[in-house]
């Protein structure tokens, strides 16, 4: 799962704007687990070529979902 810390951050830990401010995070639909999922670092995680007949076609919904760095951290790994 994605690491917040990982983007850095505005502002100190211990500061106030630390636990209020937003930040954008992209999540997609993942339909085996009929949830919005946070996407990884690497595409290739969510779909490869491999799982993909010749010319065939998919969609994959992807929404922006602005949280906290508490509130991101506090959402479960599964």
């Amino acid at each position: 799962m994605f690491n917040p810390d990982d983007r850095g951050n505005n502002h100190h830990k211990n500061c106030d704007g630390y636990k209020t401010e937003k930040f954008p995070y992209l999540f997609y639909y993942e339909d085996a687990v009929d949830a919005w999922v946070p996407v990884p670092a690497e595409i290739a995680m969510i779909i490869s070529t491999t799982s993909l007949d010749a010319e065939e076609k998919i969609s994959i919904e992807f929404k922006r979902v602005d949280l906290t760095d508490e509130e991101y951290a506090a959402m479960p790994e599964d």
